[in-house]
């Protein structure tokens, strides 16, 4: 999208209403206000045709991959069928899309739909950042020195209860 609002401003085109949407275009369609629609609608009669449109099906297809699959072959057959999208041979960042679901990892992706027990949404990410947060708290414990200043400030608050005697 970045790139196709670049080519459009070197040509003199007006695109600040391209930069103003960007978050509705990526943001889920069951979240838009009407707001959002009506914005979309006018952007999208502006931009039929275009790389806008094609992000807003491709969006949706691949969250359909996820949403209405009720098992992992019926999701690799909407993957197989979303990968045959001519779409995605257009533009390298949708190539990419399709690399990535080409990957090993769409296995890893799909597993929650044949295996009730595994959550739809690991919230991996989100143990990464508190992580990195505790990192910097501490003064990283990327080095031995931090995370051995760290252990000692850890035996001295659990073992000691803060009692340097």
């Amino acid at each position: 999208m970045a790139e196709f609002r670049g080519k459009l401003k070197e040509k003199g085109f007006y695109t600040q209403d391209l930069w103003e949407c960007r978050w509705i275009i990526l943001k889920n369609l069951e979240h838009w206000t009407s707001e959002d629609h009506r914005r979309m609608q006018d952007l999208l009669s502006r931009y039929s045709g275009t790389v806008i449109e094609d992000i807003l099906i491709i969006k949706e297809q691949i969250r359909d991959i996820f949403l209405r699959s009720q098992n992992k072959k019926e999701a690799y057959s909407r993957k197989d069928g979303l990968c045959l999208n001519p779409i995605l041979k257009q533009n390298q960042h949708f190539d990419n899309i399709f690399k990535f679901l080409s990957t090993p990892y769409f296995e890893y992706m799909v597993t929650f739909l044949d295996h009730p027990q595994v959550p739809r949404s690991g919230n991996s990410e989100n143990v990464i950042r508190v992580w990195r947060q505790m990192e910097k708290v501490r003064y990283g414990f990327k080095t031995a020195k931090g995370r051995l200043d760290h252990l000692k400030l850890y035996q001295v608050s659990t073992y000691l209860k803060g009692e340097f005697g």
